[in-house]
Parts: structure tokens; sequence; C-alpha cells
């Protein structure tokens, strides 16, 4: 990426976007690169705590993977209440605005519940918040800073966070290419790339698989789970990670949104909340809706039987309630691949069913 930096009103600022930029050249891991670009602008302003907040189009959350100077309690309010209920985050989304600052809002910003319940008790007198999209104009996340100097931030320094927003997308953004992916995959991970057509590709440097029922299977979760429209809705979402039995050794299915698909990969491993397969089973039918008389008869053994499992699948999981189970299953890999897709198909029957009668 080009950045003018003619504008730049001093030689530190125009050095550090030269950096900046440097470093996103060379052959560093996320986290290295993270640390580098916080440095540099670290060197611009007098920062007493910096925060990058990360979007997850999947699960639709943030989540901060790097993070300075700020409470665990404060990092996870940035994370979750904050976008909804500060005030100055809030005019910047109306307004489409790439950034504010305490300086840029049209409002004594102190006395703002972030102010009054996180900054203020910390001693800060100054923060931003800036907006961050890729080249494309998609939203990524969020860059968070706060300072004890209530005129920092500078507007100076928000524009040219807001120039190399581009740059810092890449650090951040979730919808990454299938090669970046693969990149980060176990070594003895299998994985395939579902295009939006629905046609399976291998990647060259991955040997045949046995496991053929997995790709197959996938498929169709892809195709019928995959649309990103319908993600927020946990009756028709796809998982981030499924569980499937080939012959006895049970495999976690990760499911990765990217540009231009999905990249499906899995690998050996255990079942998460040290389940057994009894029991993850039990906890896969529950989750896509199964009643007990439903999932005692696929899996021929009796309601008392089934209530017996889901008693033990609450104390390992430590969920409250079936509602909260299912939500726990859909978010740790404990949804079934196989039940997932004869859910979709039995939906699919039910529906034409109907449609005849």
């Amino acid at each position: 990426m080009q950045t003018d930096s003619s504008h730049y009103a001093t030689s530190a600022q125009r050095r550090a976007v030269s950096n900046i930029i440097s470093i996103m050249s060379e052959d560093l891991s996320r986290a290295n690169r993270i640390l580098m670009v916080a440095e540099e602008l670290n060197s611009l302003a007098p920062l007493a705590a910096m925060s990058l907040s990360i979007y997850d189009p999947l699960t639709r959350k943030h989540n901060s993977i790097f993070s300075n100077g700020y409470s665990r309690e404060t990092v996870a309010y940035l994370d979750n209440s904050y976008m909804r209920v500060d005030p100055a985050y809030l005019w910047i989304l109306r307004t489409n605005q790439s950034f504010f600052s305490w300086e840029t809002t049209n409002f004594d910003y102190s006395r703002s519940i972030s102010a009054r319940n996180f900054w203020n008790p910390a001693g800060y007198r100054g923060g931003s918040t800036s907006y961050l999209k890729s080249r494309s104009n998609r939203y990524v996340g969020n860059l968070h800073t706060s300072s004890e100097d209530p005129g920092q931030p500078s507007v100076g320094f928000l524009r040219i966070i807001d120039d190399i927003s581009p740059v810092l997308s890449a650090l951040v953004d979730n919808w990454k290419t299938p090669k970046s992916l693969i990149e980060g995959l176990e070594e003895y991970a299998c994985s395939f790339f579902i295009d939006n057509t629905g046609n399976t590709q291998r990647p060259h440097r991955h040997e045949a698989c046995i496991s053929g029922r997995i790709h197959e299977l996938s498929n169709i979760a892809v195709r019928k789970y995959g649309n990103i429209d319908r993600l927020h809705v946990i009756g028709v979402r796809l998982p981030s990670a499924c569980w499937c039995l080939c012959g006895d050794i049970v495999h976690r299915v990760d499911f990765n949104i990217c540009h231009g698909g999905w990249l499906v990969s899995h690998v050996p491993a255990s079942l998460p909340f040290g389940l057994t397969i009894r029991q993850a089973e039990v906890c896969s039918l529950s989750a896509i809706g199964m009643t007990r008389t439903q999932i005692a008869d696929i899996l021929t053994i009796s309601a008392r039987t089934v209530d017996r499992h889901i008693e033990n699948i609450l104390e390992k999981t430590f969920a409250r309630n079936r509602i909260e189970l299912a939500y726990i299953a859909a978010s740790s890999g404990l949804i079934n691949l196989d039940y997932l897709v004869a859910h979709f198909n039995s939906a699919q029957c039910h529906k034409k069913g109907g449609e005849d009668d």
C-alpha cells in the first residue's frame, strides 16, 4: 500500500507511517507486527492505554487481540456493551465518521456512561475510537486509545490512523484468504476450500484425505448453513466447529469463512468438556432442537437415560439449562456434523411434504 504522507505536520509522523507500512511487509507473526505497530503509534501520542478489537463476521462478536494499559473489565466492556451504549460511538455509526475523540464530540464526553464508569475512575482524561475498514470498505474492528492528557490523541493523530486503516485492517480482518488460513492450520490437519458455488478444491500441499465423508457432509452443511444473512439464527447457523466420527476416531471439523467461500479443515481431537461420545451425541441432538423422546428414538435408548445424560452434560459444561447448553454446543464444537446435515435434510423433506399437501 502507498500512502501520501506529504500532508503530515512533522517528520516523526511521516517516519511512523513509513515504518508501519514497512512492518506489514516483513515476515513476522501477526502478534509481533501488532506489537511493533503499537510502538510506532505510541511514539506519536502520549497514550496511557490502547486496545485493538477485531470483528468476527461469523459470530458477530468483537475480541481484543491486543491490549495495553486497560483492565480486563475495561477490555470486556470495549468488546461488548460499549458499542451499544457509548454515545460517541453511536454517533460515528450514524454519521459514517471514521473516528471520534473526547475533543471532537459536540457534548461533554466526560459525563458519558463510558467515562463515568471506566475512563474517569482509571484517570483517563482523553481518548478515541477509530472505526477500521478494509480496502474494500468493509468494517473489520476498532482501535481504542486513552490518555491522561485531555488534548490527546490529537485530530492529526486520528487522521493518521484513518489513513493507515487499510493497513491495520490487514492485521485484524477475519475475512482472510484461504492461503492465510491454511498457513495457520495444525500440522496434520486436512483442509479443503468450498467456493460460493459449492465447488470443492484441495490445497496443493495437502495429500488426498481418506475421510471423504467429512468432505461430503461439510459441503452440504456449507451450502445450507453458510448463508451470511442467516448466521444470527441459531437454528440455521453454521457453527464455527463441529465434530464427526471417522471409524472410532473423533475429528474436529472447523469452518472458516474467507474471501470467496469457506476453508474447511479437520483433525483428530478430543471432545470438549471431557464428554463421552454418547454424551456428545445427546448434546448435539438437544442443541438442534430434538425433544427427549426424539433423542431416545434416534439413539435407541430410553427417555430416562436421555434425562440422565442431559444432567451429566449440564454438570460438565456448567450450563444451567438446555437453552444455554445449545449455545455452548454451537460455540464449542459440540454439534455433530452428521446430525446437522440430517436435520437439514429432514427439514427439507417436511417442507416439501407440506408443499405437496
